[in-house]
């Protein structure tokens, strides 16, 4: 899919099955997949900080309001704890791009793994490490700090062609 802003045009790698569900939805033959999500996207209300749902796996509080921002393609989240404002932006890629988070989930830090299918790659050789599962089904550590989580933001944003400041922002 190649979109255009401000003129310049950006290809998007999309699952087969993402592109098949944009074309179901087009009002007519003549609408681009690029006129179908700006569609959506102006049905949808303005972007508000907000915690997940992801946080009810995590027993964060309910409150939207957070100590910890972060802004991912315009959509701002806000977190009472680091883990789950960065397990909301894990949810969000795994929602637009899974394949890009399969492949973010190769990146190291140091020993550890970003993102994991598997817990004991978070923290290898240390189960007393705290790990949380996010919604989406990816484990994340909850042993991080605010370093920890620019590194892993500005290693997602590399991987997945983004620009982190820009498209990513931590904190927003």
């Amino acid at each position: 899919m190649t979109m255009s802003f401000d003129g310049t045009a950006i290809l998007i790698s999309l699952p087969e099955a993402t592109v098949a569900r944009l074309l179901a939805v087009r009002t007519s033959d003549l609408e681009s997949i690029s006129d179908v999500v700006d569609r959506m996207l102006a049905a949808r209300e303005p972007a508000k900080p907000k915690e997940l749902a992801c946080q009810q796996t995590f027993g964060a509080a309910s409150s939207p309001q957070g100590k910890y921002s972060c802004e991912v393609l315009g959509s701002a989240f806000q977190a009472s704890t680091l883990p789950v404002l960065f397990g909301a932006v894990i949810d969000l890629v795994n929602e637009l791009d899974p394949a890009a988070l399969k492949q973010f989930s190769q990146d190291r830090a140091r020993k550890r793994t970003f993102v994991s299918h598997d817990k004991r790659a978070i923290h290898p050789g240390r189960p007393d490490l705290g790990v949380i599962r996010t919604a989406s089904g990816w484990w994340i550590s909850s042993n991080v700090g605010t370093k920890d989580i620019e590194r892993a933001l500005r290693a997602l944003a590399k991987t997945t062609g983004l620009v982190f400041g820009k498209d990513i922002r931590f904190p927003a």
